[in-house]
């Protein structure tokens, strides 16, 4: 789940093959601008190198499971 982030396309075309973080900063230069998207699109802070990729994908999957768990609990 938490490494499931469909990009539409521009967004999929600009990212391609490009490591993440280095697509994040190029394509978010300002810190306000990456925080906005990293909130929307659950992306956790850590460092987003590919060696982090196991703690990327569990904080992720935090924040994900947090956000269903939000909404599922509002509809009861």
């Amino acid at each position: 789940m938490g490494n499931l982030q469909l990009l539409e396309g521009e967004l999929n075309l600009e990212k391609k093959d490009i490591e993440f973080s280095k697509w994040i900063e190029g394509t978010h230069s300002s810190e306000e601008g990456r925080n906005n998207y990293c909130q929307r699109n659950y992306i956790p802070e850590c460092d987003y190198n590919i060696c982090n990729f196991k703690e990327f994908i569990d904080k992720r999957n935090i924040l994900i499971k947090g956000y269903l768990t939000k909404i599922l609990d509002n509809g009861n």
